[in-house]
């Protein structure tokens, strides 16, 4: 049987649960983290809870031990702190920094641990439901959002359906009004410009500000059909629709859209200026 060490380390490290302190924090700070993050685990949230707060005395300023705090308040039923330390943790701890550099590279690891026979389709779904879990948590936190930035998120197929997760995230803790979509395969129909029409007339009524339509999708089918469904649309919003595809596409392949790359770093960059033009 395939050696599944690789999938068990990479769940280790996923924040659905207590985060671990940088290397550089406060060794006294570290150790109530680290006995707090012990206690969560056996669910005994209330001790741990107790431990957060003793990290958070020592260094108040470490976004992590205020995520801590807030899914540990969020365990013994206290929504309302737990929002509270949810805003801190977000303001003291790059969410978008988190998401890009440690979530996403693993979508792509679990990926090439399946293609590479390392873990079968079961561990494979087990993992992926881990990160979409994990990505949830930063949906949980409460953002201004503003009202000028507005975006829509599709998935082409099912394969893509963890990086638009990642990407919705992101654009929640960047202050963005996220309609994530989710798996949209089974919409690639004719009728999809009218659907999206409609859709759009519902979650962008006003007009205020952007809207962005960004699409995720492993093939370069997937793009083109929601790229050409949606072009019509764009072109009557008066320059304030914007398209971006994020995938895997050929260069002899040509589809009208605003920007097209297959990192999702370069579209979160894109919408930030996008966004920075619009102050």
């Amino acid at each position: 049987m395939p050696d599944s060490k690789e999938s068990k380390d990479t769940m280790a490290s996923f924040p659905e649960g207590p985060l671990n302190l940088p290397a550089e924090s406060d060794l006294e700070a570290k150790t109530h983290n680290d006995e707090g993050i012990l206690h969560y685990k056996e669910g005994h949230f209330d001790i741990a809870l107790k431990h957060f707060r003793e990290a958070g005395k020592i260094q108040s300023e470490i976004g992590e031990i205020h995520f801590n705090e807030a899914i540990s308040l969020d365990k013994l039923g206290d929504h309302g702190a737990a929002t509270k330390h949810f805003k801190v943790a977000q303001e003291k701890a790059n969410g978008n920094k988190l998401i890009l550099e440690v979530i996403y590279p693993t979508i792509e690891y679990v990926n090439n641990l399946f293609d590479s026979g390392k873990i079968g389709a079961a561990e494979q779904n087990l993992l992926r439901t881990t990160i979409s879990k994990s990505l949830n948590i930063f949906n949980q936190i409460s953002i201004a959002a503003d009202p000028k930035k507005n975006v829509v998120v599709i998935a082409a197929d099912p394969d893509s359906i963890l990086i638009s997760e990642s990407a919705s995230a992101s654009y929640h803790s960047d202050g963005w009004n996220v309609s994530h979509l989710g798996d949209m395969s089974s919409a690639i129909n004719v009728l999809f410009d009218l659907d999206f029409q409609k859709l759009v007339g519902k979650i962008w009524k006003q007009k205020p500000g952007v809207l962005l339509i960004v699409i995720f999708s492993q093939t370069s089918e997937g793009l083109t059909f929601f790229a050409d469904s949606i072009n019509p649309n764009k072109k009557k919003s008066d320059k304030f629709m914007k398209l971006a595809l994020c995938g895997n596409i050929s260069k002899k392949t040509k589809i009208n859209s605003d920007l097209l790359s297959d990192k999702i770093g370069d579209i979160l960059q894109w919408s930030n200026t996008i966004s920075e033009n619009l102050k």
